[in-house]
């Protein structure tokens, strides 16, 4: 099959822990990937488009362009924790101290010593800390930088974990700060160190009919080339590493149950132009998975972005993502 379009999706690692995860889910349930709109939908699914799926596995490296020496940011969070217990232990020993029974103190002494074989569990934790090996610092990704109208500067890792903790850090206190976010890597101080391990042949779009629809709605998705799926059958799906399918939702889809013969078009195209090597993959209906996974740089993105393969040398893929059109 000619490649008129090609397509790139992440799998994300808290879904699916690995490639294989995900790969013996696609063989039996086929892929159903939720899309914005029924727009997008239609162009990923018009005929002669491939999409490439990714993994990371869960591994990583600190971003080049943004490294620095930083606090171990586990350490900090068993600092956090650390407080709490400390303040825990002295209202409970200030307690024991002041309860007149034998019966009390004893119940409340015991309390002492479990909060403090917990502090010495979480002082534990963080000598043996993996990430700055006890030190509290690492050289690590930044994700960027913020800077305070008091000239206090912090990396963005930081900033963020303070931005959702307002029990800890005020919200508020990000007014007025400069924010500047490494463009490499999002903010994130890290990329997946990530491998493309097959593709996809879409076979079609799936609109999920919510019960207030009207027949209009109904009518309009179906005369942009979608199936209706009735949300009172979404309770017999099958449940995916991802969840459940919700109603209102346009998914592009493909099965497990085809004959596979657009995916083996694809593969021999694949094998003809060099990128893949021939033996090199399995073929489950629409699916299809590389036995030998191909590395990629870049950043990790949610959704799905045109993406091109293209062969620079005879051990070497370079892979380019560009934005969806």
């Amino acid at each position: 099959m000619e490649i008129k379009k090609s397509y790139l999706m992440w799998v994300g690692h808290e879904h699916y822990n690995t490639i294989d995860h995900y790969a013996s889910e696609a063989g039996v349930l086929g892929i159903s990937k939720r899309l914005p709109n029924i727009d997008v939908a239609k162009s990923v699914a018009e005929a002669g488009t491939v999409v490439f799926v990714a993994h990371d596995e869960g591994r990583y490296h600190e971003c080049p362009d943004c490294v620095a020496t930083l606090e171990c940011p586990e350490c900090r969070k068993a600092e956090h924790r650390l407080e709490k217990l400390i303040d825990e232990w002295d209202e409970k020993r200030d307690a024991a101290k002041a309860a007149t029974g034998d019966k009390e103190r004893d119940k409340l002494e015991r309390g002492v010593k479990r909060i403090e074989a917990r502090i010495e569990k979480v002082n534990a934790e963080m000598e043996g800390c993996e990430l700055c090996d006890g030190a509290g610092q690492y050289e690590g990704g930044t994700g960027g930088h913020v800077v305070f109208g008091d000239a206090d500067t912090w990396d963005y890792r930081k900033f963020t974990y303070y931005l959702h903790q307002p029990a800890i850090w005020s919200p508020d206190m990000k007014d007025g700060a400069e924010v500047k976010v490494c463009d490499t890597c999002g903010g994130k101080g890290k990329l997946p160190e990530g491998m493309v391990f097959g593709f996809f042949i879409p076979s079609g779009i799936e609109y999920i009919a919510r019960a207030e629809d009207a027949e209009e709605i109904r009518e309009a998705m179906k005369d942009r080339g979608a199936k209706i799926v009735e949300e009172a059958t979404l309770v017999t799906e099958s449940r995916r590493g991802c969840g459940v399918r919700k109603a209102g939702g346009v998914y592009v889809v493909a099965s497990a149950d085809s004959d596979g013969m657009e995916a083996k078009a694809t593969l021999a195209k694949l094998i003809e132009d060099g990128t893949i090597e021939p033996d090199a993959a399995e073929v489950v209906g629409d699916f299809v998975k590389f036995l030998a996974p191909v590395a990629i740089d870049g950043k990790r993105f949610r959704g799905i972005k045109r993406w091109t393969m293209v062969e620079e040398a005879a051990e070497e893929m370079e892979m380019a993502v560009d934005s969806m059109e």
